[in-house]
Formats: structure tokens, sequence, C-alpha cells
């Protein structure tokens, strides 16, 4: 294998976790999680966060984001989810599976790291808590 191939190898290891971390956050439990943590929130608001304003919602979605990269993390074995994609190392790499793991988890933080992808959490976490408190 070339360098410029395992250059290749590394950036779809890559992009498999972008593409991991997007089919989550598009995911109907995901959004079904978001709706019953707000719910839940919204119902006791001296036990739990209130979100009144898109800060707030930020700040929630930030929080919300971090979590669900702990959760992938301690559930999801990436040596699956490389399989999963596609990916394996062929004998003549130059790169090893850390190599290809560090890469896979790059790209999903990097999604879920990423302020568009936290906005948009936010906007409908704002949504939810008013459709919560009645006023959507």
């Amino acid at each position: 294998m070339t360098k410029a191939d395992d250059k290749r190898l590394l950036s779809k290891a890559r992009k498999a976790g972008q593409d991991y971390a997007t089919n989550q956050l598009e995911s109907g439990y995901f959004s079904d999680y978001v709706a019953q943590m707000v719910h839940e929130a919204e119902k006791d608001p001296e036990h739990h966060w209130s979100v009144t304003n898109k800060t707030e919602a930020m700040r929630a979605a930030k929080n919300t984001l971090v979590d669900l990269g702990h959760d992938i993390s301690r559930d999801l074995d990436t040596g699956y989810a490389l399989r999963q994609a596609g990916i394996s190392i062929p004998r003549d790499s130059l790169r090893s599976a850390q190599d290809l793991h560090d890469a896979f988890w790059d790209g999903l933080h990097d999604v879920l790291g990423r302020k568009t992808v936290q906005s948009w959490l936010a906007d409908e976490i704002l949504l939810r808590a008013r459709e919560a408190r009645g006023e959507a």
C-alpha cells in the first residue's frame, strides 16, 4: 500500500465516524430521547434545566451532544462499526487498527462538535420546550 492509499483509508474511517454520528442524530430514537428529556425537564423545572431562550437551549444542546458522544463511546464496538462501513486494514498497510479507530472517533466528534449541529439541536429543544408548556 502506498501512503496515498493509507491516507484514503484514514479518510474513509473518518467519514464512517461522521456518517455514524449523523445517523444517530437523525434517528427517531434520538428525537424521542430529546422530546422525553425536554418534557421531563419542563414538568419538574426545580430538579431539571428549563429552556426559555436560545442561550439556555444552546447550553442544553451542547450538554446533550457531549452526553451522546459518551453514550456512543461506551456502547459502540468501533471495530464492528468500521467493518459495517466496509473498512478493514490491508496486510500491507502502514496503518494500525488504532489509527483507524482514532480516525473514526475524530469524524464522529467532528460532527457532534459542530456549532451548526448544536444550533439545530438548540432549536429542536426550544420547540419541544414550548410544546411541553403548551405554547406552540
